[in-house]
């Protein structure tokens, strides 16, 4: 082995112990909920004065999977959907810059009518002033409407009944349930649907519920939604489970029966069970029939039902109402803020394990968080704590979402704040760092060297003059590599725990003599035993380097 290859040897062994292990506390960028830009894969279909369509209806007949009709903004019929897309290749209808509203035609179920059909997406498409419902669809899988407004049906506005995964993402869904107490439905409706998201809308002044999951849906979320002034409640869960309810407002719900978010047993639910429902980072304010409520028509079961981090005020009857139902499992009332509200919880909380709320009256549970709440301008309904507040720092991590309702850290400061909010405390300011530079090394000029032919021998035997030759077995040594990095200090870096030191295993490489000789004055030689340095022996002694390094593990 010469020069040249002993020190890439030793370049390529020095990379690898120094590398970086990847992290465990790496954190994973997820997908965010907004609905990724698709890629289109098939043809392109144009609808609209002059164009290749003039009807929507003629577009989607002639749509194939991968296709994306295009429609110029105006006024267009109604429509059933002829046809589906695939998994990986939906057919996308979208508006082309401006408002497309399906004002006329339909079906006897709506406006558009997606039953049976699957793989559908539809961008910035509304309905308006339906005489049945707005958006209807029986046993309809993987459909997404987006940016979409939903106004004015006489019954439900978008209303999926039997199917799975579906999205409602940024649509305003407003003035449906137009007949009154007698109609169909709901602002957005999800009937035995497995799997959905609807996040984002505004769902407004619609007259029954805004938005509702009940009869066995499941395995869904409704989060970021701004629902206010709907008959009520405004978000609805019945004889449902596994769904996330979080980061929504909750706003006026005009019934005086009515909450702000109610979860339910109704009579027409064959399970008669809401369970596996977590609230969290929700806001209620001034709803009719109180923040939050629990009720049965008849009879009907709540079981592990959390609700954490959310903020009740100016609600006009009680923060949290239980009117019913038995309740089983693990249920958690937590970090939870109330103000302003008659009462903060009516009913029997004894179900739920309550701890770290604050309460405007008599408080229920332990650690009670107690003092004087101060908005940043509760006028404006901007509930967020302002600096000095009761309910700063005063909560518990254990539950905590790890994020407030706008999506700022939780915690922040030195803990977890009550409410949906989290008063975000600016980082104190880091000293100036000293970067200390590793002192410049010597180098050692490397000698003519012999190289003795390959052998493999376990042992380093030492001929010495006038006496017995003795085999001496080569000591094991444990190395402990530091990388040559620059060493930053900082004043006020906290000190790191202390981590148990865990003796390695050497496991030892196949090696080969290396003779690194040069003669020096006076018969001795002079040894280069790389990577040490230089020896003066009196004879030729060989140096075994591995020709695969020790691994330590």
């Amino acid at each position: 082995m010469g020069a040249a290859s002993v020190a890439a040897l030793a370049v390529l062994v020095a990379a690898v112990l120094t590398s970086a292990p990847p992290r465990s506390d790496d954190t994973v960028d997820l997908a965010a909920t907004t609905i990724p830009a698709q890629t289109a894969t098939g043809a392109t279909l144009r609808v609209g004065p002059g164009a290749q369509y003039t009807t929507i209806a003629d577009a989607a007949r002639a749509a194939k999977a991968g296709d994306t009709v295009v429609i110029a903004p105006g006024s267009y019929a109604g429509f059933q959907a002829p046809t589906s897309g695939t998994a990986v290749a939906p057919i996308t209808f979208k508006a082309d810059g401006g408002k497309v509203i399906l004002t006329s035609g339909g079906t006897s179920n709506g406006r558009l009518d997606l039953s049976g059909r699957s793989n559908l997406r539809f961008v910035g498409i509304g309905v308006s002033r339906s005489s049945r419902f707005g958006i209807y669809a029986t046993n309809a899988q993987n459909i997404t409407l987006q940016d979409c407004e939903v106004a004015d049906s006489q019954d439900g506005g978008a209303v999926f009944v039997g199917g799975s995964n579906i999205r409602v993402i940024g649509c305003d869904v407003h003035g449906n349930n137009a007949r009154g107490t007698s109609a169909d439905m709901e602002g957005i409706s999800l009937e035995n649907i497995d799997g959905f998201e609807i996040a984002g809308n505004h769902v407004h002044d619609n007259g029954e519920e805004g938005i509702d999951a009940k009869y066995e849906t499941r395995n869904g979320s409704i989060h970021g939604n701004r629902v206010e002034n709907n008959r009520g409640p405004n978000i609805y869960v019945d004889s449902a489970h596994q769904i996330k309810v979080y980061d929504n407002i909750s706003i006026g719900a005009k019934e005086s029966s009515k909450a702000g978010i109610a979860l339910a047993v109704e009579n027409y639910s064959k399970t008669r069970k809401t369970y596996s429902v977590q609230i969290y980072n929700n806001v209620m304010i001034g709803n009719a029939g109180g923040g939050m409520s629990f009720w049965t028509e008849g009879s009907g079961s709540f079981t592990d039902i959390a609700v954490v981090n959310n903020t009740f005020v100016d609600n006009k009857k009680a923060g949290i109402s239980i009117a019913g139902g038995q309740f089983a499992g693990t249920n958690i009332l937590r970090n939870n803020l109330f103000s302003g509200n008659p009462t903060a919880v009516s009913g029997s909380a004894s179900a739920f394990e309550a701890d770290h709320n604050l309460f405007s009256g008599t408080g229920i549970g332990t650690d009670l968080v107690t003092g004087v709440v101060k908005f940043v301008n509760a006028a404006a309904n901007d509930l967020r704590l302002a600096p000095g507040s009761a309910g700063i720092d005063a909560g518990s991590a254990d539950a905590a979402p790890t994020t407030d309702l706008t999506g700022a850290p939780r915690p922040s400061g030195k803990g977890v704040d009550l409410g949906a909010y989290e008063l975000q405390v600016s980082p104190p300011p880091v000293a100036p760092t000293t970067t200390v530079g590793i002192a410049p090394t010597t180098a050692v000029p490397v000698l003519p060297t012999t190289t003795v032919p390959t052998t493999t021998v376990p042992t380093t035997t030492v001929p010495v003059s006038g006496t017995t030759t003795t085999t001496v077995a080569a000591a094991p040594t444990t190395t402990r590599v530091v990388p040559a990095e620059a060493v930053t200090t900082t004043s006020q870096t906290p000190p790191r725990p202390t981590t148990p030191v865990v003796p390695p295993t050497v496991t030892p490489g196949t090696c080969m003599p290396l003779v690194v000789q040069a003669v020096a004055p006076g018969g001795a030689r002079t040894m280069l035993f790389f990577p040490i340095g230089l020896m003066l022996v009196p004879g030729t002694v060989p140096f075994y380097l591995p020709c695969t390094l020790p691994t330590t593990v």
